[in-house]
């Protein structure tokens, strides 16, 4: 895979700036993934950037929904439904448990 290119470079030198003011903003990271997704990253890089975002934030549904979709890229069609499930909460999830039937 050919290294991203200097657009993206920006990007990641802004993203980098952004999250040293604000190390807990899960937007950020969440959208840093999505870039480095763009820019042709591996997998577990967006996905390192997912998982932080979902752990500042846990119910960023945009985040599993991400995460359930590079797994089944990937075809990891068991770890996709384990992110995303039959429903839009994951399993295990507080929002899962709270919704109602």
């Amino acid at each position: 895979m050919s290294a991203p290119g200097p657009s993206f470079q920006q990007a990641f030198s802004y993203f980098d700036i952004a999250l040293s003011q604000e190390p807990r903003n899960a937007s950020l990271y969440f959208s840093r993934a999505v870039v480095y997704l763009r820019a042709g990253k591996s997998p577990e890089e967006v996905l390192k950037e997912l998982d932080r975002a979902i752990e500042l934030h846990p119910h960023y549904i945009a985040a599993y929904s991400l995460q359930a979709h590079i797994e089944r890229s990937r075809g990891s069609y068991a770890d996709a439904l384990a992110w995303h499930g039959p429903g839009p909460f994951p399993p295990g999830s507080r929002l899962r448990a709270e919704r109602k039937p």
